[in-house]
Order: structure tokens, then C-alpha cells, then sequence
């Protein structure tokens, strides 16, 4: 029998969890996989800054609201990669290798090095590892 399929996940991902968006349903499907043990999803160590700073600038989410959903972000319990010297200079060999920043590209290497597929709904992150990188929307299930 195998064992749950590895996935790293985005900002953009995440923080369709906690809004009313397209592809937030397929994203909410993913984050269930996790929860149910199909998928397990990993993410750089900074994945909560981005999400609760998409948040915060949402026009109808205050800071309670922010506050609240980075807690539940927390309870998802995603794995989340420290950084370290090999992992931040992968990070930008990939930056300069796809043109993301170094953000951006932090997801994609993680994906690289754990070998599985990056969850994204940033255009410009799927279009620069297309091979590696699913549109969340195509995401079936685990």
C-alpha cells in the first residue's frame, strides 16, 4: 500500500481557504486530503507571513479576522520547511534559473528537492515549471 502523496503548497493556495474565490473549493479540497492523511502538504517556513499578509489586504477582513485564520492555518499543521544555507541557496539557483523571485522560487525548490508536485494559483509560478507546478483547479482529489 502506498503512503500519502507529498505536495508543497503556495500562498495563493492557502489563503483561498479562508476567501471566497475562484478555485477555492478545489483548494479546500486539498487542504481535506491533507487533514484525512492522502496528501501531505509541505511549504516553506514563511508560507504564514504571505497568507496572513494576502489577508490583510483583503477589504472585508480586519485583524481579528487575520488573526483567526492564521490560527486555523496553524491547526492544518503543514509541514513547514526551516530555512537552511542548502535549502536558501537552492532557492535562488532557481530564482535566477525561472526568473521568480526568491520567494517564489523557495516553493518551487522545495517541490524540486522533495520531488513531488508545487500547488499554485499564481500564473506566473506554474509558467515557470510548468513540468512541476499544477494549477490548484487541477487538482483531483489525492
Amino acid at each position: 500500500m502506498a503512503g500519502p502523496q507529498l505536495a508543497v503548497i503556495d500562498a495563493s493556495v492557502a489563503a483561498k481557504w479562508f476567501l471566497a474565490e475562484p478555485e477555492s473549493q478545489t483548494s479546500l479540497e486539498l487542504r481535506r486530503a491533507h487533514v484525512d492523511g492522502r496528501v501531505v502538504l509541505n511549504a516553506p517556513v514563511f508560507l504564514p507571513f504571505e497568507v496572513a499578509n494576502a489577508l490583510r489586504y483583503h477589504a472585508l477582513l480586519g485583524a481579528e479576522s487575520v488573526a483567526v485564520a492564521v490560527g486555523k492555518l496553524f491547526g492544518v499543521q503543514i509541514r513547514l520547511d526551516p530555512p537552511a544555507p542548502e535549502s536558501l541557496s537552492q532557492a535562488v539557483e532557481v530564482a535566477y534559473r525561472t526568473g521568480l523571485t526568491v520567494y517564489d522560487a523557495a516553493y518551487l525548490a522545495l517541490a524540486e528537492r522533495l520531488d513531488c508536485t508545487l500547488y499554485s494559483a499564481d500564473e506566473r509560478q506554474i509558467a515557470a515549471a510548468p513540468s512541476r507546478v499544477v494549477h490548484i483547479r487541477d487538482f483531483r482529489g489525492g
